[in-house]
């Protein structure tokens, strides 16, 4: 008995230690899991970055671990701006570990933002469209790849196919619970394109369809834009009312309501209701709390307190810098201080110096381009044309790719063009204002109108008359440009002799918008003429 109970101890001392002899040896997925454990916690990015391709090499079967290290190695050259070969890395997570769905949808939005960061939109635009086609599965991501693509549509400027994408969006997923803040995002997004392509009266009315909800950002943003649109249409009664509406059936959301009372300020001053917009100011100041985590906002009140003459604007000055810099928005933070100095103080020589300093410290920040362009203007007002000339091209040519430039770049091409005009090299300057990117109906509306007034500042009316039909015939031309290009070719039929034509232009001004500025500067054009031909009513 003692000897069979002393076989059962060592039988069990032996099958014990035979477990515990395979539980010590781990499979190769569990070894891949550890080293890409210890991958993801180590400091050393070299040394990480070994770890990834090892496990990818070694470990290339057991999908999740192998699939997450491939990742990984994309991230690793999308942070180093290797634009090729993060997407080669993305690429081979997708065509190697299809199973790892997840991943491979990971990969491929990686894969679109890693593009457009680069500025290849196209590529962009193809990666997300793989993700909303190739997984029905996964119809949030899906949505979100088609909300990617319609943000890429609108900052190439192509707004209808922005709001197509939402629209696509909308016809597959309106019903999916899954999806509903996707579909909210794409029925907001349908009125902005809509204004952003200058459609404002289809604009208004979809905003209108946004139901009314205290709880949603959109139905408080819908309001803001209705009054942005009525405040462009110089309807301002109606553009107060709709900003009221927002400040009293949204007071939670404070940000939309600070936007909103600097909006109203506009309207207000348009009016001449000066009381009112001190009031605005007053009440701005008051929100401190929100101030303190959206610093910037002061720069909208120091705008409002200029425009308006109050005497304050210097205290909300000094609040907006040091908010800023308490804030760290980084190279935001050290731009505030050059922003004071240029548009508020009116010390050109210390916002000239801010800028050089701004773009030496910052040569690739995302600001680099505004910093160049401020820094340009402020020469041309020190009277340094042929300065100001060198860092407008400079702009044009270095910061191009910055995906924060192309506005400014435009800017400069228009800036150029005006100092070149001025000296007397009229074909220069044309050829500035042809290479300015315009995708909008306002971009391409103003480009022809510039070119117009080149040609009209030498004299050259019949080219002059050229641009500003051109101007006319864009489509979806916002009204100011529209009258302003069509009082302009008015007068270059008139000096190039064609009377009858001049006239007929002015009174479709006075016919169409007789309650604008240009009805007013038509009805003085047109008394002028009667006054030369002696035909003008005096009285």
């Amino acid at each position: 008995m003692g000897s069979c109970a002393a076989l059962a101890i060592v039988a069990l001392i032996l099958a014990s230690s035979t477990i515990s002899l395979f539980a010590a040896e781990p499979t190769p997925c569990e070894k891949a899991q550890a080293e890409l454990t210890a991958a993801n916690t180590c400091a050393d990015k070299e040394k990480a970055e070994q770890a990834y391709r090892s496990i990818t090499a070694y470990y290339s079967g057991c999908h999740p671990q192998a699939a997450e290290a491939q990742l990984h190695i994309g991230e690793i050259f999308q942070n180093k701006k290797m634009c090729t070969d993060a997407a080669a890395a993305y690429e081979a997570v997708v065509a190697g570990f299809k199973d790892q769905t997840d991943l491979c949808i990971a990969a491929l939005g990686k894969m679109g933002r890693t593009y457009r960061a680069a500025g290849k939109l196209n590529e962009a635009l193809a990666s997300f469209k793989r993700i909303a086609d190739g997984y029905p599965s996964r119809p949030q991501s899906c949505a979100d790849g088609m909300l990617s693509r319609a943000e890429i549509f609108e900052e190439a400027g192509n707004y209808r196919k922005a709001e197509a994408e939402c629209r696509k969006l909308l016809q597959r997923y309106n019903t999916d619970p899954l999806v509903k803040t996707q579909c909210r995002t794409a029925h907001y997004r349908i009125p902005c394109e809509m204004k952003a392509d200058g459609r404002l009266d289809e604009a208004l009315k979809a905003f209108a369809g946004i139901k009314p909800d205290p709880d949603d950002t959109y139905a408080a943003g819908a309001l803001l834009k209705r009054g942005q649109i009525l405040t462009a249409q110089q309807k301002h009664d109606e553009a107060i009312q709709e900003f009221q509406s927002l400040l009293d059936n949204y007071p939670q959301h404070k940000n939309t309501c600070l936007q909103a009372r600097f909006l109203m300020a506009d309207s207000l001053l348009a009016k001449g209701d000066m009381a009112g917009v001190g009031a605005i100011v007053k009440d701005a100041l008051k929100e401190e709390a929100t101030l303190r985590g959206y610093p910037h906002m002061y720069h909208d009140i120091l705008l409002v307190q200029r425009r308006s003459g109050d005497a304050g604007w210097r205290e909300t000055a000094k609040k907006y810098v040091e908010g800023m810099k308490k804030a760290g928005y980084g190279g935001k933070a050290d731009f505030a201080p050059l922003e004071v100095a240029y548009y508020f103080e009116s010390n050109i020589k210390e916002a000239t110096e801010l800028s050089a300093e701004f773009l030496e410290k910052y040569p690739t920040h995302d600001l680099a381009p505004e910093a160049a362009f401020i820094r340009g203007c402020c020469l041309v007002r020190l009277g340094d044309r042929e300065g100001a000339l060198s860092v407008f091209d400079n702009l044009v040519t270095v910061y191009a790719k910055l995906p924060t430039a192309r506005n400014y770049t435009n800017g400069a091409l228009e800036a150029a063009a005006r100092i070149l005009a001025n000296s007397g090299r009229i074909e220069e300057a044309i050829q500035r204002v042809r290479r300015v990117q315009a995708t909008t109906p306002t971009e391409k509306a103003s480009r022809h109108d510039l070119m117009g007034e080149l040609y009209h500042h030498v004299g050259k009316w019949a080219e002059a008359a050229q641009a500003f039909s051109q101007e006319l015939e864009v489509k979806g031309v916002p009204r100011d440009n529209y009258y302003r290009g069509l009082y302009w070719l008015g007068d270059c039929y008139a000096r190039l002799g064609y009377t009858e034509e001049g006239r007929g232009c002015m009174q479709k001004i006075l016919d169409q918008a007789p309650d604008s500025s240009w009805a007013r500067k038509a009805r003085g054009l047109l008394h002028l003429w009667g006054q030369l031909e002696g035909t003008a009513d005096l009285e």
